[in-house]
């Protein structure tokens, strides 16, 4: 059976921005969720292309006599963060 030919679960059934919600609370999930469904992967990848909704980066240091930047990302967004970079 394929995407087309199922029926939609309540979650799948969401308006995109209630997705976005959950992701804003649950950066952690958001790999997991694009791989459920192709409408949720549409929702994820809508969610990532975005203007960032969220801190996803905790620290930011630049040391510009070495043209360096090093950034800490907390554990739990670090799939949100590597999906910005890929979109």
């Amino acid at each position: 059976m394929s995407d087309n030919d199922r029926e939609l679960s309540i979650f799948e059934q969401l308006p995109e921005e209630l997705c976005w919600e959950i992701l804003d609370r649950v950066p952690e999930s958001v790999r997991i969720m694009s791989q459920t469904s192709r409408v949720l992967r549409s929702h994820v990848i809508s969610y990532v292309s975005t203007p960032a909704r969220i801190q996803i980066v905790d620290k930011l240091y630049c040391d510009l006599t070495k043209i360096q930047f090093t950034m800490s990302i907390l554990d739990h967004k670090v799939d949100l963060f590597e999906m910005r970079l890929q979109s």
